[in-house]
């Protein structure tokens, strides 16, 4: 009979020692799956702080030498097509003033299409500035009506202020 008491605290012992275990291994991996969350957060968090930079590439036109010369030139050669070059302001938003550029016939109502052109991620709308040449000159080569160019940078592009947004 001493036996069974021996035995049944062996048995009590292991139990124990077997529940010890799988606390300390349940533990361990709470805390590795707590630490992948956390760490999986961080990542998306700090994704979505830096996806403006990520997706957007704003530049600028003032001081930049190419555009101070180019933008003039080709205003010059617009008009030796018999087109006009203005530059506009708009409001965006709340009070957001924003730039555009209108290249029209110089005289009269212009009777073609009217292109709406925006720069693409990491371009100016006078970048465009050629390809509406281009098309002004085709135009009238084949004796079209004129087209009109309404050309717009989002905000925080060209000489626009504000930052894009996705």
């Amino acid at each position: 009979m001493p036996t069974e008491p021996v035995a049944m605290l062996v048995a009590a012992t292991a139990a124990s020692t077997s529940s010890q275990r799988f606390r300390r291994v349940a533990g361990k991996t709470l805390a590795v799956a707590a630490t992948c969350g956390l760490a999986a957060l961080a990542a998306r968090a700090g994704a979505s702080l830096l996806q403006g930079a990520l997706l957007y590439h704003p530049r600028a036109l003032q001081g930049d030498p190419y555009y101070s010369k180019a933008i003039p030139e080709m205003a010059r050669r617009l008009q030796m097509r018999g087109y006009t070059m203005e530059e506009f302001t708009y409001t965006a938003g709340v009070d957001l003033k924003q730039r555009a550029f209108l290249l029209q016939p110089s005289k009269g109502k212009f009777a073609g299409p009217l292109w709406l052109v925006f720069g693409g991620n990491a371009m100016l709308s006078a970048d465009w500035l050629e390809f509406c040449d281009e098309v002004i000159t085709l135009h009238q080569q084949q004796g079209q009506a004129n087209a009109a160019f309404l050309l717009v940078d989002y905000p925080g592009y060209g000489g626009n202020p504000g930052r894009p947004s996705p």
